[in-house]
C-alpha cells in the first residue's frame, strides 16, 4: 500500500535463517519508496499535463520506451520484480 503512503508488518513468525535481516531491509526500502513516488505523485500535479495517465503508468509500474541515450546522457530504466515473492 505504499502508494498510499502506508507502510505496515505483518507480525508473523518465520523460521527461516535471515528473515530478520531481509525484513529490515524491506522497511527500509519502503520508508525511502513512500517519499520517492509522492514526490512524483506531486510533480505530476504540478505539471498539469496528463496526470491521470501518469497516475496509471506509476501504478501499473511501466517501463518507459524510447532510446537509452537522450542527448548523451543515460536515462536508466528501472524495472519492477518482486524477487522474494513465492
Amino acid at each position: 500500500m505504499k502508494e498510499f503512503g502506508i507502510i505496515f508488518i505483518t507480525p508473523l513468525r518465520i523460521d527461516i535463517p535471515g528473515e530478520t535481516s531481509r525484513m529490515f531491509t524491506l522497511m527500509l526500502h519502503y520508508l525511502h519508496e513512500v517519499p520517492f513516488y509522492s514526490g512524483l505523485f506531486k510533480k505530476y500535479m504540478c505539471d498539469g499535463k496528463e496526470f491521470n495517465s501518469r497516475f496509471k503508468s506509476l501504478l501499473r509500474g511501466d517501463v518507459p520506451s524510447g532510446p537509452i541515450l537522450d542527448g548523451g546522457i543515460v536515462v536508466w530504466r528501472i524495472v519492477q520484480r518482486y524477487l522474494a515473492k513465492r
